[in-house]
């Protein structure tokens, strides 16, 4: 259809400038006036809307490459994974899911209640939001995220230069110690109820809470400017 559009807008233009000419010298001198404004307009358009369309496909992109990696990175998910892209894919364009589209296997990740959701956050881009803030942050990663990576809280780091990054080696999504080997172990940090947080967390949030209870009341809710 593009191709189409491409070919044959330039020969109704050009159709459209001999009817003026043959119509009369007054229809000519308006063409040869609005042409030339229509073109500046349309390419102070271009100039404003591009770059803005180029940066938000950076920030979907960069989402769907987080959802693929969680996905992709645990083998269990193999069956599976095919299926997601192409959901993830339906997501970025605006479109949902039929819940009878799913399987009951990525239900959790795609059920129709969270899918507005998931819209919305492919249009955001956390590393900015992070370097737009002024309040205090803390970012917690574990060692043995399956779900995130390293990069990813080095992203909020580096918006942030004054914010602090604790990487808790063996540490899971959870938050959560790891004991053992094997992904098994690692599940279990989401399964078992009666596995406490890593004391490392409980400590780090504390000290940051008490860090920030000293901070001036009047930075709630500021933002950066850039």
């Amino acid at each position: 259809m593009a191709l189409t559009m491409m070919v044959v807008a330039p020969i109704m233009g050009l159709g459209g400038v001999a009817m003026a000419l043959h119509e009369g010298a007054k229809l000519s001198t308006l063409l040869l006036v609005a042409l030339p404004v229509m073109g500046a307009f349309l390419s102070v358009v271009m100039v404003k809307v591009i770059p803005k369309f180029r940066s938000m496909q950076v920030k979907i992109d960069r989402l769907n490459e987080v959802l693929r990696e969680q996905i992709t990175r645990n083998p269990a998910n193999a069956p599976v994974a095919e299926e997601a892209g192409r959901h993830i894919a339906r997501l970025e364009q605006g479109q949902t899911v039929a819940k009878e589209e799913i399987n009951p296997l990525l239900l959790p990740l795609f059920a129709p209640q969270v899918q507005g959701f998931l819209i919305d956050a492919m249009a955001r881009d956390p590393a900015r939001l992070a370097g737009e803030t002024v309040l205090p942050m803390l970012i917690v990663q574990g060692g043995s995220d399956l779900q995130v990576a390293l990069a990813d809280g080095q992203a909020l780091a580096a918006a942030r230069p004054d914010a602090r990054l604790l990487v808790l080696d063996g540490v899971s999504h959870t938050l959560k110690r790891v004991e053992g080997e094997g992904l098994s172990a690692n599940y279990r940090t989401y399964f078992d109820t009666a596995l406490p947080l890593d004391p490392r967390v409980v400590d780090a949030v504390a000290e940051f809470m008490q860090q920030g209870s000293a901070a001036p009341a009047d930075r709630a809710g500021m933002r950066r400017t850039r």
